[in-house]
């Protein structure tokens, strides 16, 4: 059973917190607004699912494919 906030299969989205993000974009507080979510955390917008015990990879995350587009060369098309 996914956890709470998890699509059909499961994955998450990375969402990041620290002095190393960015605080928002200059100038824009509406995609600033749209990037953040309400504790703060940038939403990455890559989705992750965690191997299960049992796997020999157990603990690691496993990327999933970008909604809407496909990774060319590191970058979403």
């Amino acid at each position: 059973m996914p956890a709470e906030g998890a699509d059909e299969i499961g994955a998450h989205e990375i969402r990041v917190k620290g002095p190393m993000v960015t605080p928002g974009y200059f100038g824009r507080p509406d995609l600033t607004a749209a990037a953040f979510d309400d504790d703060g955390f940038y939403r990455s917008g890559d989705a992750v699912t965690l191997a299960t015990p049992g796997d020999p990879n157990a603990g690691l995350l496993y990327r999933q494919p970008p909604t809407g587009g496909v990774i060319v060369a590191g970058q979403t098309a």
